[in-house]
């Protein structure tokens, strides 16, 4: 995703605005820091628009020779541009200067108001820096696409691109039908995520040499001209933009030998018919239905899929209510599941894991992430009742099962209130219980989603 919900995770990245700035004298000129710039152009922010030259400018003084020596581990993220702006520019134009033209990857948050200006001005002071920038992540507004057209006519050292384009009322500047030939240039890129209003269909990419796709399809017939042009393809993110293209059956059947993780978003399956992936080895299905329930014709699909890919996955998830028969069906065969993520309700959860653990391959889980989902017509005493039953079980499994491999286990409960979930944790006592399991390498978390 764009740069609206990018937070550093990995241990050698450090946030702005979260440094004692006079203890940077300190660290080790060899380091290798990704550095995260938040720059505000927000007409409501003014206290970042003010602190903005200060910052860079003191992280350009501080961080020079640190900076010099960093060549492929460098980010920006710049949020929210809002309007035109000379003086952040300046700052920008200065910071960019000092950092020795050593740019890796390049975040953009362009805001619905964003004018062409400044968009043109952001992609003018940065046009020097992107032959050598290797990730490129741009939330752009459609008025802003004939610019991101002309930015990407050069890009020799681009690996990913990352592309949102919300929808807009406004009208458009071009036809829908038309295909833009953009990053054509870019003989490196091998990762893309295209979602928002254009598809594969609008924008025509260097399928044969893309690995990892993320996006959206009009049809299924534009899936499969994809995926078949993409013959290195690794990784596949699937969502339909305007409908289920259950409609729109496949004119031949789609097999593809090197696809190893597929990812399903919000899309019936019974359009997967025709597919077949030998080497399949993760597979995640994410479902926005009622009450998070699959149609039975996708259920069916849903099976065919992993029987007929004979594929022995390793992970699975599925964030969907099934039956405990049709779940257990699917994956009685995959002695090779290492992950597991599901969702569970009051109705399912209980059969679920007693199919479990007398299905056998539960021993062999490494990590298992489960969702319960809390209705607000049910009692919740109930549904604890039923969740206390289901966590004895697989606390069972761990404590009793020579040999199991489980090392990492999350429970979540979903739409149940922060005041009972809180109870509930002190009722069972589950800080003893984590910290015993931790003891013997088991890491647990309960998480909350709740309101």
């Amino acid at each position: 995703m764009p740069a609206t919900q990018t937070t550093p995770l990995v241990s050698n990245t450090m946030l702005l605005s979260n440094i004692d700035f006079s203890s940077i004298s300190l660290l080790p000129r060899d380091i290798l820091l990704e550095i995260f710039i938040w720059l505000s152009w927000s007409a409501d922010n003014h206290a970042d628009i003010t602190q903005a030259p200060w910052v860079l400018g003191h992280v350009c003084r501080s961080w020079r020779d640190t900076i010099k020596s960093v060549k492929w581990l460098w980010s920006m993220v710049i949020l929210r541009v809002h309007s035109y702006d000379r003086k952040v520019l300046r700052v920008l134009k200065h910071f960019l200067r000092r950092s020795d033209q050593s740019l890796f990857k390049i975040d953009l948050t362009f805001n619905e108001e964003a004018s062409r200006k400044a968009i043109r001005s952001i992609f003018r002071v940065l046009s020097s820096h992107l032959p050598r920038c290797a990730g490129l992540s741009i939330l752009i507004p459609q008025k802003g696409v004939w610019e991101l057209i002309e930015l990407a006519q050069d890009l020799p050292e681009l690996r990913f691109l990352d592309i949102f384009i919300p929808s807009s009322d406004d009208e458009d500047d071009f036809d829908e039908e038309e295909t833009f030939s953009i990053f054509s240039t870019a003989p490196k890129l091998t990762g893309v995520s295209l979602f928002g209003l254009y598809t594969v269909g609008n924008i025509s990419l260097p399928a044969s040499q893309i690995q990892e796709f993320h996006g959206d399809f009009y049809t299924a017939e534009e899936l499969h001209r994809f995926v078949s042009k993409a013959r290195h393809l690794d990784t596949l993110e699937v969502s339909f933009q305007s409908h289920f293209p259950a409609s729109d059956p496949l004119a031949q059947p789609l097999t593809h030998s090197n696809l190893r993780r597929l990812v399903i978003i919000h899309s019936e399956l019974a359009w997967m018919e025709t597919f077949s992936f030998p080497h399949l080895e993760e597979l995640e299905i994410f479902q926005h239905l009622p009450h998070c329930r699959i149609a039975k014709a996708s259920v069916n699909e849903l099976s065919s899929l992993v029987e007929r890919s004979m594929c022995k996955l390793q992970k699975f998830v599925l964030r969907a209510a099934l039956p405990a028969s049709t779940l257990i069906h699917i994956l009685r065969s995959q002695s090779s599941l290492a992950e597991l993520h599901i969702t569970v309700n009051l109705t399912n959860a209980r059969d679920i894991f007693i199919a479990f653990t007398g299905s056998g391959f539960l021993p062999a889980l490494m990590r298992l992430e489960i969702i319960e989902e809390y209705c607000s017509s049910q009692r919740f005493s109930v549904f604890m009742e039923t969740h206390n039953e289901v966590f004895t079980m697989i606390r069972s499994r761990w404590d009793k099962t020579p040999g199991s491999r489980l090392r990492y286990l999350c429970l979540e409960i979903s739409n149940a209130r922060v005041k009972a979930v809180r109870k509930m944790v002190d009722f069972y006592s589950y800080d003893a219980i984590i910290s015993e399991a931790r003891v013997r390498g088991l890491d647990i978390r309960l998480n909350c989603s709740a309101f």
